[in-house]
């Protein structure tokens, strides 16, 4: 069971960097404008403005994508084990299966100074420090801030 909760609480984490953080940077600056109040000026792909480019967000975020997807699938494969446990129920097979999957982290772990040394440059900018200003009030964002939630793979690989 520790394990289980130990991999929803992770999941929940990972979901809120990539559905509160991740995924509002990648919107347009429309649908940003109609949804929260703040200026857009950074220009990408000439056509359009984000509050930052496409290569400051693949640097802070990595592939945080993919490590959703693959904690996502770990855990529904611990969820079912868990409905049918017993008492020969194991779960060893289920890390085993998954193992070689975890030389994903060594993307996210290599990039992680770039990412940090990005944001900071990310920060200094009004409309990214504005759009931070405006996630933190998110109550999925639970009073952390984006280092925070930047940090658990980090930390899960400890």
């Amino acid at each position: 069971m520790e394990i289980l909760t130990t991999e929803r609480t992770y999941v929940k984490g990972l979901s809120t960097l990539h559905d509160v953080f991740l995924n509002p940077i990648r919107l347009t600056p429309k649908h940003l404008l109609l949804k929260r109040s703040f200026s857009v000026k950074n220009e990408v792909n000439n056509s359009s403005k984000r509050i930052i480019t496409n290569e400051q967000i693949a640097a802070i975020f990595s592939n945080v994508d993919t490590l959703l997807g693959f904690h996502k699938e770990i855990l529904t494969s611990l969820e079912e084990r868990y409905k049918e446990w017993n008492e020969e129920s194991k779960i060893g097979d289920t890390f085993l299966k998954v193992a070689p999957f975890l030389k994903m982290y060594l993307i996210y772990l290599n990039n992680y100074d770039n990412a940090m040394n990005t944001l900071a440059v990310c920060q200094k900018q009004v409309p990214f420090r504005e759009f931070l200003d405006t996630v933190y009030k998110d109550p999925r964002v639970e009073g952390l801030n984006i280092i925070a939630y930047l940090l658990l793979p980090v930390q899960s690989m400890k």
